[in-house]
């Protein structure tokens, strides 16, 4: 039944609900980061947030980048 409504939409109505989901999914995975590590900064929770997702790496960049910048 769901499948068949989304073959109804269009494109644009496919793409519109796609990206509400993940605005909903990156709300609640900040929350999650936020509950986990109360005592970080925005800056930590990003951090965070990047390690999660896209691996220890990039998250190991941001952290260099941002402390080049501070010095």
């Amino acid at each position: 039944m769901q499948m068949n409504a989304i073959g109804a939409m269009s494109v644009e109505q496919r793409i519109s609900v796609w990206e509400e989901i993940q605005n909903q999914f990156a709300i609640m995975e900040d929350a999650s980061m936020r509950r986990r590590y109360p005592e970080f900064n925005d800056h930590q929770i990003l951090v965070e947030l990047v390690r999660a997702r896209y691996g220890e790496e990039l998250a190991r960049k941001i952290v260099s980048k941002s402390s080049a910048l501070s010095t």
